[in-house]
């Protein structure tokens, strides 16, 4: 995500200017769910009480006045597992879908139900934020199904969706109903840092479980320029936005704060705007929800968090630069990335204060650029990404292992950095870790990965470049509903 400057300028100015682009990681933690098949009526004549199961792609239902039947014909996801759902038997025939995470087969017989939707061999969806340029200024949206055997990426019906002025960053919600996307508002056919004269944009949109494609739920205008990062809270109730603040220049920011309704209607909690020292280049949301971090010129920043009304209130300011971070599942352990020192520090978290302590035991790690970190939604690795040389810069991803033994240790897994597409701006695990993505702006592209959990390889994937669309700046991953 970026605030004052397009990637292009951005990726060369970095190590000068502090402010660049990054992730916000509030939204890393998923994994995969099943959807409940709802139950369909029998012939007839049902049955007082049958009832069945949708297991691997079989369904068996027994009704106790008039028979049995069974559900054929269901298909099994690649590598996804099966998508529960129920049937309910009765005497008479019924018809009804198996559920899998490829969206299953579908057959018929006595008691048939209908099981749950999947998305495209059932791991999840990814979508990118993607600036635009010069010949498409409004910028899109682009959503992909992430194949779970694979990781290979196909795009959702209807995408790339049309931005409305420049998405230059994009969260989503923990549990896979919306994804949130702040747009920049730089005037049409105009790229470079003009944001910073016209207030950005908070759209949300709601995603369909089972083709994965966007809605608009809400448009708002926020009350800053430049915005720079989202964060979701664990509850998929509440979302922050990260900004320059229109009289602070490079120095002040604002977060401002909206909850959400269960049809992605957005409204701004009391207190809102929230000022801050520093302009926020990423923001995350504590796992237990109490509390919010942001990374930005000014140092690292802690607010307290009102669970109820979403309100926010600085209680910790540490006066070190960053542009990136990313907190543990667990909550106990943040990471920051540091590009004006090329470097990558730890944090001890206290889940009852939040306060946030540097780990003062080789915990610094050399990291170029780091622009974007993300954690493991499996606790087990970070991800960051790197960038070395003039631009176009060689692109690569670290990937980190820590622990809290011994005062806390922290190391890059070997072959750390891998090789990416040049200009790696923004990285993330899929739902599942199973696969890490990244985008880059220069040549509009995404690179997969597989991550191998034993030893923190990263192979490419199967069609491991996907092109995006115009200049993709930020992306986020979701599981299926």
């Amino acid at each position: 995500m970026h605030a004052l400057f397009s990637r292009q300028s951005m990726l060369g100015l970095c190590a000068a200017f502090l402010f660049s682009i990054s992730l916000a990681c509030g939204g890393g933690s998923n994994g995969n769910t099943a959807n409940n098949g709802a139950p369909a009526p029998g012939g007839a004549n049902p049955g007082p009480g049958g009832t069945g199961s949708t297991t691997a792609g079989t369904s068996t239902g027994s009704g106790t006045t008039t028979g049995t039947g069974t559900t054929t014909g269901s298909g099994t996801g690649t590598g996804g597992g099966t998508t529960a759902g129920t049937t309910t038997a009765g005497g008479g025939t019924g018809t009804g879908t198996g559920g899998s995470t490829s969206g299953g087969g579908s057959g018929s017989g006595t008691g048939g139900g209908t099981g749950g939707n999947g998305s495209s061999n059932g791991i999840g969806y990814l979508y990118v934020a993607n600036t635009g340029s010069e010949a498409n200024p409004p910028g899109s949206i682009s959503g992909f199904a992430i194949d779970s055997a694979t990781g290979a990426l196909t795009p959702v019906p209807g995408s790339p969706f049309a931005g409305d002025s420049s998405p230059n960053v994009i969260g989503s919600d923990p549990h896979g109903r919306f994804v949130f996307v702040g747009e920049a508002e730089q005037p049409i056919g105009v790229r470079g840092s003009n944001c910073n004269g016209h207030f950005s944009v908070l759209l949300s949109e709601r995603i369909d479980a089972a083709s994965g494609k966007l809605t608009l739920a809400d448009h708002k205008t926020l009350a800053a320029n430049c915005v720079s990062s989202i964060a979701v809270d664990p509850t998929g109730t509440f979302v922050y936005a990260g900004m320059m603040s229109l009289s602070g220049g490079f120095t002040d920011g604002v977060i401002q704060g909206f909850t959400v309704s269960s049809s992605g209607v957005l409204t701004e909690v009391p207190g809102s705007p929230f000022q801050v020292h520093g302009v926020p280049a990423a923001l995350a949301v504590h796992p237990n929800g109490k509390f919010v971090y942001g990374a930005s010129n000014a140092g690292l920043q802690v607010f307290s968090r009102d669970m109820i009304t979403g309100a926010l209130l600085q209680t910790g300011n540490f006066n070190n630069p960053f542009v990136s971070l990313a907190i543990s599942p667990a909550g106990n352990f943040m990471l920051t990335g540091d590009s004006t020192n090329s470097r990558i520090m730890a944090w001890n978290i206290d889940p009852n204060t939040g306060a946030a302590t540097v780990i003062a035991n080789d915990t610094t790690l050399p990291a170029s650029l780091p622009l974007s970190i993300a954690a493991d939604p499996l606790g087990s690795f970070f991800a960051a990404t790197e960038n070395s040389g003039s631009p176009p810069m060689n692109g690569g991803i670290s990937i980190i292992t820590f622990s809290l033994q011994n005062g806390g240790q922290m190391a890059k897994t070997p072959g750390s950095p891998f090789t990416t597409r040049p200009d790696a701006v923004g990285v993330a695990f899929d739902p599942a870790g199973k696969f890490i993505f990244s985008v880059h702006g220069l040549d509009n592209s995404i690179s997969a990965f597989v991550l191998d959990r034993t030893s923190g390889k990263l192979t490419p994937a199967s069609g491991a470049s996907t092109v995006s669309s115009q200049f993709p700046t930020s992306l986020t991953t979701v599981k299926a509903p």
